[in-house]
């Protein structure tokens, strides 16, 4: 009998090549498979060329959903949500985080590398990890999971225990190119498929009502897109802020660095582009060096209220006329077409919060265009946040054989990822013995979002639970191993923000 464990794992970015490196060296003997939509590896930093056409849509309650198409929606259940999902990434992207926390663990950047690398740099050294690594064998590229549920018959998970019974889980997999399905059995599965898919668009009254454009940072592909109109950004983190910055710049350029455009500035025959960004908290630029002179185009809003016509309504009361459009940089919910709530465990155990819907039945108020065809379950309205999880967010509590990687958002994700596999792998490895109890502390809502030094913290002691993070007594710069975080670490990315700054002038 082959006792080798079977180990799926749910996409090819970084999340996923770490996991399946990862357990590749734990558990020597087990069968991995990797499946990833994309006909490359790299996740979200596989910026490809599909088109980014969208589509926003609204709900009874007036909530907007956006995707590439609804086509593939049917009542109750979505096998499909989009045929292959564009990147959420733009051309012009360079990551907020320098080198050394955008890697692995000892697995440097190219000394050719941007201090602050492009997406096609961080997309060449994913390439560079599978291949020296040894994992593209293991990945199905142009695979979507359909399905994933409890195959029939799964005996209740001993609490405390890894579950060891084999084809625990049964999943429905599709060629992308040919249509084909096939159904297939594994022992455990690694869900590493990101969230930087569905796009959130907050509740806004009346939002069905606005007679300009609706936009999500999700299709952002250039500013060029929006010269010459009256734009509102809603939204002040990654995208947000970013998206308001190549704006302003089309009407003025950086005094330092290099734009990508042709600006008034220079070239006063161009139409001038308004830009306006709500933000729910005050600005907190900390430009101590001298202010760049894009940053007043940017006018600053309080939080969206509603909206009617082409104007724009704020908490103050302020009001903004002659809106073109309305740009969400509002980030991402966590969505999971492939676990339908029909299905075990989701249908008793599910990861989404229970809705509370207290907002009233507007459908009748939402023009027909505009409308959903049908109502969408949880597993595909997508989260904020997630349940039934552990405190690192890594086991499924309900069954741990079911775990994640790379679920926390405004994270440094290559290190943590990296360490989150490294604790799954472990735990695999265990077979009948018990799983660290601090590694199956339940979390609790809003538990996807660690700010600085959280993560680091977090990660200490999930390692800490293995035997492993203890104190790296002999300090070495960039040198960072399965020791406690040190502290050139927590430096770097305390000042990362400010570091870009002095470099590109944003």
């Amino acid at each position: 009998m082959n006792t080798a464990p079977r180990v799926a794992i749910i996409g090819a970015g970084q999340g996923g090549l770490v996991s399946a490196n990862e357990v590749k060296k734990r558990v020597p003997d087990a069968e991995i498979v990797v499946f990833e939509v994309r006909n490359n590896v790299g996740g979200v930093w596989n910026l490809g060329d599909t088109p980014k056409n969208y589509e926003i849509r609204f709900d009874d309650f007036g909530q907007a959903h956006a995707a590439t198409s609804f086509s593939h929606y049917s009542e109750g259940v979505v096998d499909v949500k989009e045929e292959v999902p564009p990147s959420a990434i733009y051309g012009s992207l360079r990551t907020n985080l320098p080198t050394e926390l955008m890697s692995f663990r000892n697995d440097e950047h190219l000394e050719s590398t941007h201090r602050f690398p492009s997406h096609t740099e961080i997309l060449k050294y994913l390439e560079r990890f599978a291949k020296k690594y040894g994992l593209t064998k293991l990945i199905q590229l142009g695979t979507r999971v359909l399905r994933l549920k409890h195959a029939d018959g799964v005996a209740k998970y001993k609490c405390g225990y890894l579950p060891q019974q084999k084809g625990r889980w049964e999943i429905t997999l599709e060629n992308v190119n040919t249509k084909q399905q096939a159904i297939e059995w594994y022992d455990f599965v690694i869900n590493a498929s990101g969230h930087y898919v569905q796009a959130h668009i907050p509740f806004i009254d009346n939002l069905w009502k606005f007679e300009g454009d609706l936009f999500h940072s999700r299709f952002y592909e250039s500013a060029e897109q929006f010269r010459g109109k009256s734009c509102v950004v809603i939204g002040s983190r990654a995208s947000g802020y970013d998206i308001s910055r190549e704006i302003a710049w089309l009407d003025r350029s950086p005094e330092h660095g290099q734009s990508p455009y042709n600006s008034v500035k220079e070239n006063p025959g161009l139409p001038s582009t308004r830009i306006i960004q709500s933000r729910r908290s005050p600005p907190k630029y900390e430009w101590k060096e001298e202010r760049p002179r894009w940053l007043d185009k940017i006018e600053q809003r309080g939080e969206v209220v509603g909206t009617h016509g082409r104007s724009v309504i704020y908490a103050d009361g302020h009001v903004d006329h002659g809106i073109d459009v309305i740009i969400f940089g509002t980030g991402y919910t966590y969505t999971y077409p492939f676990m339908r709530p029909t299905d075990e465990p989701w249908k008793s155990n599910s990861v989404f919060p229970q809705s509370n819907q207290s907002r009233k039945n507007v459908l009748d108020d939402i023009p027909a265009h505009l409308r959903l065809p049908y109502n969408l379950p949880d597993s595909a309205q997508g989260s904020m946040t997630l349940v039934n999880l552990s405190k690192h967010n890594l086991f499924y509590l309900s069954d741990p054989s079911y775990a994640f990687v790379g679920l926390l958002r405004h994270v440094h994700p290559f290190a943590l990822s990296e360490a989150q596999a490294h604790v799954i792998a472990f735990v695999l490895s265990l077979k009948e013995r018990m799983i660290p109890s601090v590694l199956l502390q339940e979390s609790y809502e809003a538990d996807q979002f660690w700010t600085f030094p959280t993560e680091f913290e977090m990660t200490d002691e999930m390692l800490l639970a293995i035997n492993e993070g203890k104190d790296y007594h002999i300090e070495k710069e960039n040198v960072w191993s399965w020791y406690r975080t040190p502290e050139w670490v927590l430096k770097l990315a305390e000042s990362a923000s400010k570091d870009k700054r002095l470099l590109l002038g944003y």
